[in-house]
């Protein structure tokens, strides 16, 4: 849908300290291995042809030969040089992927320290000690970002905690051009007139419509949040999914399967099996196949 209207849409899998250093944790903790959530995510994401940058994998893949700490010792984010790797592979990306027209980026010479900054020690401060732990150096630099013109692209990034360095860092709107960090899908950075900005408040169509990327950025524990509601009222806002006009296309689709007796052998067998009435299930199914079924695009607002 998004592509209809050259909005570009790009999937960002942050890494994740538990997969990054499995040996810490400890036996009585550890379960069965399943296929992951970030697994499945990719195995998806793939089929289904959406563009996506898997930052987890690469740097389990760095973990022996980066030549600095990808995550600090008392900080549950990435290390400033891991979240440094992180905006120059999506620049990159974006670049080569999409030919869009961004700034260039050059890093001053990494100094080592061990007077930790900003997300390095986190978890520390938040541990409510007495004495300050013994930390390795970490890496840190400072970025320069080249300017601006006129086609430089615009973009929505909603994403989790991963995401405040890049942020920080210049990437919604110094890299990008009129960018912004929607926080949880809940609060707007930078403000908006320097006040409190809620993207509950917004004409949520109007709003992907006037950029040219949405991407999705979020740790491997946060993918079972589904991008915090994210997606389905951005389906909503195209399609009208929750509105009186999908209720009776809902109730025309309940009566079609009512009129064929395979169809509702079926939907008993299902509600059966799920503990449910059948009429709730007929409507569960109804509902189902016109959410599924190939869109017309949608009018622009």
């Amino acid at each position: 849908t998004l592509s209809n209207f050259d909005v570009k849409l790009l999937v960002i899998y942050a890494p994740g300290k538990g997969s990054f250093y499995p040996e810490f944790i400890p036996d009585y903790l550890k379960s069965e291995r399943k296929i992951t959530n970030l697994e499945y995510s990719l195995i998806m994401a793939d089929s289904l042809k959406i563009d996506h940058i898997d930052l987890s994998t690469w740097f389990i893949k760095m973990k022996d030969t980066s030549r600095y700490c990808l995550y600090p010792k008392t900080g549950i984010h990435y290390s400033f040089y891991g979240a440094r790797l992180a905006v120059d592979t999506i620049v990159s990306y974006c670049k080569l992927k999409y030919g869009f027209n961004l700034p260039e980026i050059s890093w001053s010479e990494i100094k080592l320290n061990k007077n930790l900054k900003n997300t390095d020690k986190d978890i520390e401060r938040g541990m409510n000690i007495l004495f300050d732990i013994d930390n390795i150096e970490m890496p840190y630099q400072d970025i320069k970002i080249g300017a601006q013109d006129s086609t430089t692209p615009k973009v929505i990034v909603v994403a989790d905690s991963y995401y405040w360095q890049l942020h920080n860092m210049g990437m919604s709107t110094r890299i990008f051009s009129k960018g912004e960090f929607w926080f949880y899908s809940k609060q707007v950075y930078p403000k908006r007139n320097n006040k409190d900005t809620w993207v509950n408040d917004f004409n949520l169509k109007k709003e992907i419509l006037s950029k040219d990327l949405i991407m999705l950025l979020t740790t491997e524990p946060v993918l079972k949040r589904k991008y915090w509601s994210f997606i389905d009222k951005a389906y909503d806002a195209f399609f009208n999914l929750s509105g009186d006009t999908f209720k009776k296309e809902v109730e025309k689709q309940a009566e079609k399967i009512r009129n064929n007796k395979s169809l509702m052998k079926s939907i008993e067998e299902k509600a059966t099996k799920r503990n449910i009435s059948i009429d709730s299930m007929l409507m569960m199914d109804a509902e189902y196949i016109l959410k599924n079924k190939p869109k017309t695009q949608p009018q622009e607002p």
